[in-house]
């Protein structure tokens, strides 16, 4: 935070960001936190018990635009992957909100489907540029620990196991790949592929679910039979406006819905084909409830095996909680909490209230007694983020999502500081191997997951979702990601950390020199570039900024009885040089603005978009009154300043949009570029010269 302006912190899930966050804050005089809504209570709460002054506001808020959006010197964003989207309002806000600040990002799971995901969430700190930055750039903004390396904190180890896989009724499923193309509203096509796909998602969840998606695709359709009926062809939004409920279509005035006249025969034809053959898929699915039996026996055999841990039974679809809850309620303490509210065998109850009966320690309630204790509570993934319920010690996954990341969020509300569980076991609900092979839904999650391990890391026992399903496909040796290789170096360093002091110019201060022995010639070189410190590795004249080089080299130097010796020999000048050289090399690129990936297009544009931008400025300053032309002239050298310079994505989109909005922050650049002690030129700290002896 102190280099860059922010920082993203991607602990596990469970070993305590929340406090990491309130740690950071107490430095600052005030912060706004934003965090889903779900968890402002939380949030309220553990600040009010600390000395930190903060305004909570929830991330939702920020796409409606309900609230005034608070400022201060410090914006922690909790389950920050809510914002990986930079095309919503949420993002546009949170950017404006982040342009004057810094920033600490909390997540477990920044990257949920591409690495643009990751690259959207630093850019809020650190520009549009983050999508140029390589996996070692990315890890120099990146705290991520393992759980086994917090040191003296127990978390729970995590056990996967997958059950028998689930056949439905394979009826069901000819008829669903067999369902005639749908009939999209008249602003946008429905892909036919996209429907079945959906469909055979929710039969693998449940037959419930299925149920009831076929009976709002009908709704739906029987909405634009009946504007067909009157020469009408609505849209998404009229269409939205027009179904009142799931299983109910309201009084169709489509004069006023849908006031284009519209006359095609032919679309009536294929939209009726296809409502029929939704109803016959619905009359067959509403004969045969064998798998959701089978579901409810395997879940049921499941809870008694643990007995008496309470167990969380994780679900996409609304309809399969539902499903779960009314076939379990009967033979054990069980309770359904959905977005619709929560119900236990006695009627409805709050959230809280279900959450201190299901997990009274961790929810900080009193103890409950016997006639009030939860011991299954089914659920939604509205509890997959950001609650703690570590009373629990089994987590069963009733339908695969579509992202890794989420099926750890599911297991990390169990797997969490504070449980007294040593081990939490994780149960998957497979589906057919006939709908598998549609839906390909473990090979999805097997390609995030490894795209995340390759980027982020992974923890030892939660490495490979696949794994938990039996795929195993992504469980091999793999190489140290970036982020990992900078952790270990930090681990390694930290019991040498010392308070930074300001340095002087390039050539100021004693170089730091110790020859040590090794098998190979190299060596690891402590410099400052652009203000920030850096471990490169200098090997057969070349530089090599990679964290993996980084750490082998320095493990070689720990490893090694190095003493210090004199900068006047020749192999310490000869590294010198190289570093001096690369410096000068990395520093024209970057003023001549070719140190850009050819690829990202995104950065380019930006950059393009820089340009005209100062070129309008400098025009603006030149065609200045007389009288005003000192003025705008130093007005506009701080503007050109601010825009040469690297800055969140908010101020730089201020700037692309209107220059003259830029006057007032030009003073943001101070809290990166000056002040706390940062040293500011490049220059070489320490040499380690490793070699084999003699």
């Amino acid at each position: 935070m102190q280099h860059y302006g922010g920082a993203l912190l991607c602990d596990a899930v469970g070993v305590g960001k929340t406090y990491v966050a309130l740690a950071v804050a107490s430095r600052f005089e005030r912060c706004v936190i934003v965090a889903p809504a779900v968890l402002r209570d939380m949030w309220t709460r553990a600040v009010a018990a600390t000395d930190v002054y903060a305004t909570v506001i929830s991330v939702e808020s920020l796409g409606r635009g309900s609230e005034r959006v608070p400022t201060a010197p410090l914006v922690i964003v909790d389950e920050a992957h809510h914002l990986r989207n930079p095309a919503t309002r949420r993002y546009d806000v949170a950017a404006r909100m982040c342009a004057a600040a810094r920033t600490l990002l909390l997540t477990a799971t920044p990257l949920h489907n591409t690495r643009r995901d990751l690259a959207a969430l630093v850019a809020l700190f650190a520009g549009v540029r983050a999508h140029a930055w390589t996996d070692d750039e990315l890890a120099s903004v990146v705290v991520r620990r393992a759980r086994e390396s917090i040191g003296e904190i127990v978390v729970p180890r995590i056990e996967h196991r997958s059950t028998p896989a689930i056949d439905g009724d394979e009826g069901v499923l000819d008829a669903l790949l067999a369902l005639p193309p749908p009939v999209a509203p008249a602003d946008g096509a429905e892909a036919a592929s996209l429907v079945v796909h959906s469909l055979v998602r929710q039969w693998s969840s449940s037959g419930a679910a299925l149920r009831g998606a076929l009976r709002r695709r009908i709704a739906r359709g029987q909405a634009l039979l009946a504007a067909f009926a009157d020469g009408r062809h609505p849209t998404r939004a009229e269409l939205r406006d027009w179904i009142c409920t799931e299983d109910a279509v309201q009084l169709a005035f489509t004069e006023l819905l849908a006031p284009t006249a519209v006359h095609d025969p032919a679309l009536r034809s294929a939209l009726e084909r296809h409502v029929d053959a939704l109803a016959a898929v619905l009359r067959r699915a509403e004969m045969d409830d064998a798998a959701d039996r089978e579901r409810t026996t395997m879940v049921h055999r499941i809870c008694m095996r643990h007995a008496p841990a309470r167990v969380v039974a994780f679900t996409c679809y609304q309809e399969t909680a539902e499903m779960l809850y009314r076939a379990l309620r009967d033979s054990v303490r069980a309770a359904l909490l959905t977005g619709r509210g929560a119900l236990v065998a006695g009627g409805p109850l709050g959230r809280a209230e279900t959450l201190a009966r299901f997990a009274p320690e961790a929810s900080g309630a009193r103890p409950v007694a016997d006639h009030e204790r939860i011991d299954v509570l089914v659920t939604t993934d509205l509890l997959s983020e950001g609650v703690n319920l570590q009373d629990a010690g089994v987590v069963i996954h009733l339908d695969l999502p579509w992202t890794s990341a989420r099926l750890a969020q599911r297991v990390g509300r169990l797997a969490r500081v504070g449980s007294r569980h040593p081990v939490v076991s994780a149960y998957t609900l497979r589906p057919s191997s006939r709908a598998e092979s549609i839906l390909r839904s473990t090979r999805i999650i097997e390609h995030k997951a490894t795209l995340s391990a390759r980027v982020l890391g992974a923890e030892s026992d939660a490495a490979t979702p696949v794994r938990w399903l039996g795929a195993g496909g992504a469980s091999g040796v793999r190489d140290p990601a970036s982020v990992e290789c900078a952790e270990e170096i930090r681990q390694r360093l930290g019991r040498y950390a010392t308070t930074p002091t300001r340095a002087g110019g390039a050539n100021d201060g004693p170089i730091f020199v110790a020859r040590g022995v090794a098998q190979v010639e190299r060596a690891l070189v402590a410099c400052v570039v652009d203000g920030v410190p850096r471990l490169v590795v200098v090997a057969g004249g070349s530089v090599d900024t990679s964290a993996a080089a980084a750490l082998a080299t320095l493990d070689a130097a720990l490893a090694s009885s190095a003493r210090t010796c004199s900068t006047d020999g020749g192999e310490a000048r000869r590294v010198l040089d190289v570093v001096a050289r690369w410096q000068c090399a990395r520093d024209a690129a970057r003023d001549a603005g070719v140190d850009l990936p050819v690829g990202e297009s995104r950065v380019r544009a930006a950059m393009r978009t820089r340009r005209r931008a100062i070129g309008r400025l400098d025009h603006v300053a030149g065609t200045a009154p007389f009288a005003q032309r000192d003025a705008a002239a130093v007005r506009a050298a701080g503007l050109r300043a601010a825009a040469a310079e690297p800055a969140p994505i908010g101020l730089e989109r201020m700037l692309y949009a209107d220059p003259d909005a830029m006057t007032e922050r030009t003073s943001h650049h101070a809290r990166v570029d000056g002040g706390d002690g940062v040293e500011q030129e490049g220059r070489v700290i320490a040499l380690l010269l490793l070699g084999p002896s003699g």
